[in-house]
């Protein structure tokens, strides 16, 4: 099967879907870059800035999505057996999924903007904060992705940064969430259910950037084998 693989990414077919999988997750990096801007942005009261960065990322997402779907139509063509079909279209699916939680986190962040709602500097500083280090998980995924066909070790390595960055955003998230409670009487009802529903929202992209690194890794797994 790993040389059925090998050799299937060696071909027309696959170099257009390698193509296509790559401009996809550069694509869903823009997403989390915009995010990861439109939190940066939000600390400084900037409405209108935020707003512009919220709609690139719209833009963005759909664009992401547009292209999963190209990826899907062009692995039907192919001559891959279906097992690889399906997993190279679960990449794509996983990977989509990452901008999904990029955009509903962009939602409830620019509804606490918009509302004027009073967020303490220190949840402030801790949000912004899992914001940077999604922007390097994301990133180390899609070297990860990028690698693949050529050094399937360094795809690996990188993959395991993937998951090292998402440990990091995991203890940031439950660090965050305690911060939560020691701050809650500064807070309205409304205000806290979209702050908690902005942290879930990130902690959300970080898991299924690992989850798509985990199908990487199933990839290269395979293509390393004999």
């Amino acid at each position: 099967m790993s040389e059925e693989l090998s050799e299937w990414f060696s071909g027309r077919r696959a170099s257009i879907v390698f193509d296509l999988i790559q401009e996809h997750v550069g694509k869903v990096e823009d997403t989390v870059t915009e995010l990861d801007r439109a939190l940066g942005l939000a600390t400084q009261g900037k409405k209108k800035d935020v707003s512009h960065a919220v709609k690139r990322l719209y833009e963005d997402e759909e664009e992401a999505d547009r292209i999963r779907r190209r990826i899907v139509e062009e692995l039907a063509k192919g001559e891959l057996k279906a097992k690889e079909r399906e997993d190279l279209a679960h990449l794509a699916r996983r990977t989509d999924i990452i901008a999904d939680w990029a955009k509903d986190a962009a939602w409830n962040l620019e509804t606490l903007v918009t509302a004027n709602v009073k967020v303490p500097s220190k949840i402030w500083t801790m949000l912004v904060k899992i914001g940077d280090t999604l922007v390097q998980e994301v990133r180390a995924f899609r070297k990860s992705i990028a690698n693949l066909v050529m050094d399937v070790d360094a795809a690996l390595e990188s993959e395991l940064r993937v998951e090292e960055l998402e440990h990091k955003i995991d203890e940031n998230y439950h660090a965050t969430k305690k911060m939560f409670l020691e701050l809650a009487k500064d807070l309205d009802a409304p205000a806290f259910m979209l702050l908690r529903d902005l942290l879930k929202d990130l902690e959300q992209v970080a898991d299924f950037c690992e989850d798509a690194g985990d199908m990487v890794r199933s990839i290269a797994i395979r293509l390393k084998s004999p």
